[in-house]
């Protein structure tokens, strides 16, 4: 798939205040996908490709940079406020062919951006162009000690079960911040949904 011309970029700020932009993932971020890589922990390497990957093949970067964006959906954030940008962090769904109304779902931040909020930011644009595609599950499997993301789902509405050192998270795609659980985590996360809605709505986006 050609690269958008000029692809639309989602302006957002981290629980720091630190601002980054999300925009939709092209064929030519592969180099961002390779230094991203160079800068992740041993720890967040093996908790996103389950193993201690050291580099990305050419088949690999095809596979997570030249996706369709209808069933395979993956935005990206940046920092630009250097000389070039950084890739801070990569969300993406892929539609199950056998179900068409559940998606996988993969997140990654980099180590230096953890904790300020991107992951909820990347995951809030995935809901939203979930639902465009009428996807109602996210589904993720997860390494069995990665249990805090595991709670942090069940803690928004999802269910978790645990089999042979693998989580299976199913989450579903929440339409308003009133849809979710009543917890800490929840209403932090509606926030966040709400920031994101009303980024599409006031940044040049259309509903999807």
């Amino acid at each position: 798939m050609p690269d958008s011309p000029d692809p639309a970029l989602l302006r957002l700020r981290l629980d720091d205040g630190r601002p980054v932009v999300l925009r939709p993932v092209q064929p030519s971020d592969a180099p961002l996908l390779k230094r991203g890589l160079d800068r992740l922990s041993d720890a967040s390497r093996l908790t996103r490709f389950f193993s201690p990957l050291d580099h990305l093949s050419e088949q690999q970067l095809d596979y997570l940079t030249d996706v369709d964006q209808r069933t395979h959906v993956a935005w990206g954030a940046l920092d630009l406020s250097g000389d070039e940008p950084v890739g801070l962090g990569i969300g993406r769904f892929v539609q199950l062919p056998q179900e068409p109304g559940v998606a996988e779902v993969a997140l990654t931040v980099a180590d230096e951006a953890q904790r300020h909020g991107l992951g909820s930011r990347l995951l809030a644009v995935l809901f939203h162009q979930a639902r465009c595609r009428r996807i109602a599950t996210f589904r993720a499997v997860l390494m069995a000690q990665n249990r805090p993301l595991a709670r942090y789902a069940q803690m928004i509405g999802g269910t978790a079960g645990f089999d042979e050192g693998e989580t299976t998270v199913d989450l579903p795609v929440a339409a308003t911040a009133g849809d979710l659980p009543e917890t800490p985590e929840a209403t932090a996360f509606g926030r966040v949904l709400e920031e994101v809605e009303a980024a599409f709505a006031g940044q040049g986006f259309g509903d999807c």
